[in-house]
């Protein structure tokens, strides 16, 4: 059950990717989309369907987000929102920049947010663009590793 699970979830986590993948190397130069079989699809189908959710379940922490983005600008509106927060009321400034410099800050936090998940998207592509030819060579390799 385990299993099947994690070829599910590697199925879905990778699916709008392996559609556009498939367009891009299927489209004539039109733009419309024509399927046919060709090498490109079938090792990107073959990685899709086989060793992409082997290598997935093989090697769990090729789930996990490795990108966790922290701008500069998120950085500076937070130090900025220290700095005010250890300064006396007095020196604050207006209300109104405070409002400013938090919505800001959130803003600035969403944007980094929307990055780190769009380069795990580009970085589960990635793995699935390579998944094929690394099993098929680890397959290679461990075939004549017995052989010796």
């Amino acid at each position: 059950m385990k299993l099947m699970k994690s070829f599910i979830y590697s199925y879905l986590r990778v699916l709008i990717f392996y559609i556009i993948l498939m367009y891009l190397v299927t489209a004539p130069s039109t733009g419309t989309f024509v399927f046919r079989w060709n090498i490109p699809n079938i090792i990107f189908t073959l990685s899709y369907l086989f060793s992409y959710p082997l290598l997935n379940y093989r090697l769990t922490n090729l789930k996990e987000a490795h990108f966790i983005l922290n701008s500069p600008s998120t950085r500076e509106f937070k130090k900025e929102i220290q700095e005010n927060e250890k300064a006396s009321y007095e020196h604050r400034s207006s209300i109104d920049s405070i409002v400013y410099r938090d919505r800001a800050l959130l803003e600035s936090e969403a944007r980094d947010e929307l990055m780190s998940g769009e380069l795990s998207f580009f970085l589960q592509g990635l793995i699935l663009i390579i998944s094929g030819p690394v099993l098929i060579l680890l397959g290679f390799y461990s075939i004549i590793e017995r052989w010796r």
